[in-house]
């Protein structure tokens, strides 16, 4: 099944928007935005796109990418590497469970998952995916609040928590 892209230029710039807060969010090694903090060790520390596979094949002792960093299962170094849909088949043939808009890792594993809401909202069988396989920090903030913001809010506004 091959994975096709449809993603509105409004939902991407969300994203980046909201990881370029994070980024520039850096106090003492920790980023955050009112109530999300987290220590990513990493230089920016946020992962766009970021896919849940289970059973990976690897040299790494991980098997799952809620686990460990996607940087860390490849074992090239912390080089915030994080596969395409394409890479997860063909390099570790595994098909993603589902794809998070951002990733939050705190100390070598995931921590928070954003999903941006741009036309509809996460759907419940992509929920109900994540939280069997453990995900369970998954916020959902709208792609208009953060387009419509003029600097770095001080607290984000969820559109809802799952």
């Amino acid at each position: 099944m091959a994975f096709i892209e449809n993603e509105s230029y409004k939902h991407k710039m969300a994203k980046v928007v909201l990881k370029q807060w994070f980024e520039q969010s850096e106090k003492n090694d920790y980023l955050s935005i009112g109530d999300i903090k987290f220590r990513p060790n990493r230089r920016s520390g946020v992962f766009l796109e970021y896919p849940i596979c289970n059973n990976i094949c690897s040299a790494s002792v991980f098997d799952n990418s809620w686990e460990c960093n996607w940087d860390e299962i490849r074992d090239h170094g912390w080089d915030e590497y994080v596969p395409t849909y394409n890479e997860c088949v063909n390099l570790f043939q595994s098909y993603p469970i589902a794809i998070i808009d951002i990733v939050c890792p705190h100390k070598g594993r995931p921590y928070i998952g954003i999903e941006i809401c741009h036309k509809n909202p996460v759907s419940l069988e992509k929920i109900d995916k994540l939280r069997k396989f453990g995900v369970d920090n998954l916020i959902e903030i709208d792609a208009d609040w953060i387009l419509n913001q003029t600097k770095i809010p001080s607290q984000l506004k969820y559109k809802r928590l799952i």
